[in-house]
């Protein structure tokens, strides 16, 4: 992917569909602004394979944020599953905060299904700072199902980078359990670091491996 540039840029639309949904690129950065995307049968995909080049938003592999205010939805309505999946391939630069996987003033939400939120950095090139998978302010990822959410930071991954990262004003719900981040205070792993909610638990489990 050259610099600035996105294999998938979705800014304020609306995609719905009723038998599966797939959004992703293999090999650049995916970043859906302000945009809903609506699975009502079917499984939800969203994908991104990219690098950083140290400048937000082409800093984060797949990057589902906020556009001219407009919050971004990503659901699935039916009972098919939510899958988020991103990895930063290599790096040209630290600042930027670059992550596989940012979620900013975005809602990710399944009705039944399970939900997986993966994300991985730092497997190529040189990078301080990095996180797998990043929940920022506005971020809600909701469901009636399990969720698990898994972030690894690889060997090239250096000062202060973690497998997840998650800011205050982001939550985590599930049936049965929350975890919302506390200001101040974020889960964080040097190397890889899973989060797993299940329907019958009354909280977030961080397992720092």
């Amino acid at each position: 992917t050259g610099t600035g540039a996105q294999g998938v840029w979705l800014d304020r639309a609306t995609v719905n569909a009723s038998n599966g949904l797939i959004v992703q690129s293999l090999n650049s950065r995916v970043l859906v602004g302000g945009s809903t995307l609506t699975a009502s049968g079917g499984n939800l995909l969203v994908k991104g394979r990219g690098t950083s080049d140290g400048a937000a938003p082409t800093s984060v592999s797949l990057s589902i944020k906020d556009s001219s205010s407009v919050a971004s939805l990503v659901q699935n309505v039916g009972a098919g599953t939510v899958t988020l999946d991103a990895e930063l391939t290599n790096h040209s630069a630290s600042f930027g905060s670059p992550s596989a996987l940012l979620l900013a003033n975005a809602t990710v939400s399944s009705a039944g299904g399970a939900m997986s939120l993966t994300g991985v950095t730092g497997t190529a090139g040189y990078v301080e700072g990095t996180a797998g998978v990043r929940l920022d302010t506005g971020a809600t990822v909701s469901s009636s199902g399990p969720i698990t959410v898994t972030g690894t930071a690889g060997s090239n991954a250096y000062v202060n980078s973690r497998g997840i990262l998650t800011n205050a004003g982001s939550t985590i719900v599930s049936s049965g359990g929350s975890r919302r981040s506390p200001a101040g205070r974020a889960p964080r792993c040097s190397r890889r670091s899973s989060m797993a909610i299940s329907n019958t638990c009354s909280d977030a489990m961080v397992n720092r491996l």
